[in-house]
């Protein structure tokens, strides 16, 4: 039986420097690392999968710190689109939903806010309204 590439050696030599990247504010060099390392890695080996979307929203909550709305939008979108097909109803896939909810607030994008709240359907592209 073919044995499958570790993950845990890449996520683990990652995790330290991007954590302390974000605590020390240093936002752009933990967005470039996870985009650079992590999540290729994550999504080569996992695919869609928990550590991918938890990746996404730390990359979202960077982007978020340097007021890049418009990525910290795109990035919670992912996560939480991941979260709601894998993990349906649970904590994360709320966390990813208040996540996105901040983005959009900041961007005052209140409109689609409520829509994803209260249409689901609207995040997956089955309801469709203007920009």
């Amino acid at each position: 039986m073919a044995q499958r590439p570790c993950l845990t050696t890449p996520a683990c030599m990652s995790l330290l420097p991007t954590a302390s990247q974000m605590t020390q504010g240093k936002h752009e060099a933990a967005i470039e690392t996870r985009r650079l390392f992590e999540l290729p890695d994550y999504e080569s080996i996992l695919g869609d999968h928990p550590f991918v979307a938890t990746t996404l929203s730390w990359i979202a909550n960077s982007y978020h710190a340097l007021d890049d709305y418009d990525n910290a939008i795109d990035a919670s979108r992912r996560a939480l689109e991941i979260r709601q097909k894998l993990l349906g109803d649970h904590q994360e896939t709320a966390r990813s939903l208040y996540d996105l909810g901040v983005a959009l607030s900041s961007k005052k994008k209140y409109e689609r806010w409520v829509l994803i709240l209260f249409f689901p359907g609207f995040l997956s592209g089955a309801i469709c309204v203007g920009n």
